[in-house]
């Protein structure tokens, strides 16, 4: 039986997502907690595809507090009113103001399951979640133009890493694909 052995100099360590422990890059599982590794993508595909975890994660945590932040807006609104007898309560706009707020916390919600479907399929997940930014990008402008310039320096850090997100995932993807699904 012939031994391989890697040069010390082109061992790479890695880290273990679910305890940090230090491994060899190509183990398929951590020593210490059995968790499976995808050492044979490289430190720079997982970076990849962990900083569109925490994309994914950010815009999720973002949408919901920004709908949370608009319901309590809204409320207090309601109560000036309603304390107030000489205003009168549009409930039209009233529904229309709830009915935006539970579609951005429902987006919210989408992009936190998007986040946890990342860890099993980073393509999909993060490709799904660039479709769904650019989609509630293009539905915010449409209902207002002005939208678009809003926040363009995070929308673009926004798209850039889920790109990269989602080109860490093909090629993990590829990966899987050569070793035949292991």
């Amino acid at each position: 039986m012939v031994e391989t052995t890697i040069p010390p100099s082109r061992v790479h360590i890695i880290s273990c997502p679910t305890c940090s422990a230090k491994t060899e890059e190509g183990t398929a599982f951590c020593q210490q907690c059995g968790h499976r590794l995808l050492g044979h993508l490289g430190e720079k595909q997982h970076r990849k595809i962990r900083s569109a975890r925490i994309a994914i994660m950010l815009v999720s945590l973002l949408t919901m507090f920004s709908a949370t932040a608009f319901w309590m807006l809204l409320q207090g609104e309601i109560q000036k009113v309603e304390s107030d007898p000489s205003l009168v309560i549009n409930e039209a706009v009233v529904s229309q103001a709830r009915l935006v707020i539970f579609a951005t916390f429902g987006v919210g919600l989408l992009f936190l399951g998007l986040f946890f479907w990342a860890k099993r399929n980073p393509f999909a997940a993060s490709l799904t979640a660039l479709i769904a930014y650019f989609t509630t990008i293009l539905a915010g402008a449409a209902i207002d133009p002005t939208t678009l310039a809003k926040g363009w320096l995070v929308k673009l850090i926004v798209i850039a890493v889920l790109t990269k997100g989602v080109k860490a995932g093909l090629a993990f993807n590829k990966l899987q694909e050569q070793r035949g699904g292991s």
